[in-house]
């Protein structure tokens, strides 16, 4: 199989069951909900997705699994490779409608879900798999429970596979400069030492210069003011549809598909129906067939993306994000660095802009109120 990618170009895939993997339903599923959640309506070219993401992050497990094998003493066993390579590929499996915001409202966990998708005897993915062992130890590679750390950091650490494609897709896909990373360079220095990987000390302004990245993703692209009101729109949304159910409101919409999530423990099935595409047309149908004003309101805000403003004046359209707080270098997932002396240190030892980062610099946004203009209103 041959994948054409805006990213890496063409990725090769060999592996029969990768393959197969690929073609099931809810790998497929993926590519129905996008990897920014609604960070399309102000960046309208961001408009991919978990399965490409997916792919991308599987395509740099090969990549770095070869390059670390070829510079160190280190190999990993075939069903250690094949575990990790298969966690990287399905990591994201478990992801609900646009992205975050539903998550967040459901108080669900994705990685939960990847799991029990997994686990499912009745999941096509735990159908191809069809062995207990690398089952198991795909999914202690996604729980970061796995006894490599080697690999275990690759998926999941300060800089990992993940954020590198992530960061790399979502610049170009945005139209931004400013999270471009420099892919080759971070193989040419990446080292492992003492069964843990680190960074030659000759690349240290690679790795400032991937902490700089992530912190204007975030504060431009990610924690964008505007798109966390979009994602509080949607959560207001889904507040005020339980409220009606709750206040026996007759739906002439069948809304069958969102009643399992306003209560615990979503099974598989009911999960994997509800996607961005299902929740955009449950919206629409929402919005054509039913009589509640607010509702009628807050979907035709949504639907034709009306403009938002911060108000923090509470009437009967107002909505609010939570405060939230993201660190750009986190001291619990050091970066290791090997001196030319050969001595191992943290990054932030080293590095002014790694300790600026640490310590002084993290991405805030304080509880934000917004409504619909009223010139927008129905």
């Amino acid at each position: 199989m041959t994948i054409r990618d805006t990213i890496h170009q063409n990725i090769e895939i060999s592996d029969q069951k990768v393959i197969d993997l690929i073609r099931t339903s809810e790998f497929q599923r993926l590519k129905r909900i996008k990897q920014l959640g609604l960070s399309h309506f102000i960046f309208p070219t961001a408009e991919h997705s978990r399965y490409v993401h997916s792919i991308g992050v599987y395509h740099l497990s090969t990549i770095f699994i070869k390059e670390l094998e070829y510079k160190t003493n280190v190999f990993f066993n075939q069903l250690e490779k094949k575990a990790f390579q298969i966690a990287c590929l399905l990591h994201d499996l478990g992801h609900g409608p646009f992205s975050h915001a539903a998550e967040d409202f459901f108080k669900y966990n994705h990685e939960d879900y990847t799991i029990k998708i997994i686990k499912d005897k009745n999941s096509q993915i735990n159908q191809v798999l069809d062995d207990q062992d690398l089952i198991d130890q795909v999914i202690l590679f996604i729980e970061k429970k796995h006894h490599n750390k080697i690999l275990v950091s690759l998926l999941s650490s300060t800089i990992d596979i993940d954020r590198i494609d992530y960061l790399n897709r979502d610049c170009y896909q945005t139209g931004v400069d400013y999270g471009k990373i420099d892919l080759l360079r971070i193989l040419s220095i990446i080292d492992i030492h003492d069964n843990k990987i680190v960074f030659l000390e000759k690349g240290i302004h690679t790795l400032e210069d991937f902490l700089l990245s992530r912190y204007h993703m975030f504060s431009q692209v990610y924690l964008n003011k505007k798109s966390l009101g979009y994602e509080a729109l949607v959560q207001t949304i889904l507040l005020h549809i339980k409220y009606l159910i709750d206040n026996s409101y007759k739906f002439s919409t069948n809304i069958d598909v969102l009643l399992p999530f306003y209560k615990a423990n979503i099974n598989c099935k009911d999960f994997l129906k509800l996607e961005d595409y299902s929740l955009y047309n449950l919206f629409l149908l929402l919005f054509e067939n039913e009589s509640n004003s607010k509702l009628i309101n807050l979907l035709d805000a949504f639907l034709n993306y009306k403009e938002l403003e911060i108000n923090n004046q509470k009437d009967d359209y107002f909505y609010k994000t939570e405060k939230n707080s993201k660190a750009v270098y986190n001291k619990n997932e050091p970066i290791w660095i090997k001196t030319k002396t050969g001595e191992i240190k943290k990054l932030e030892e080293l590095s002014k802009i790694a300790l600026f980062l640490q310590t002084e610099l993290s991405i805030e946004n304080d509880e934000m109120t917004f409504s619909i203009k009223k010139s927008n209103h129905v």
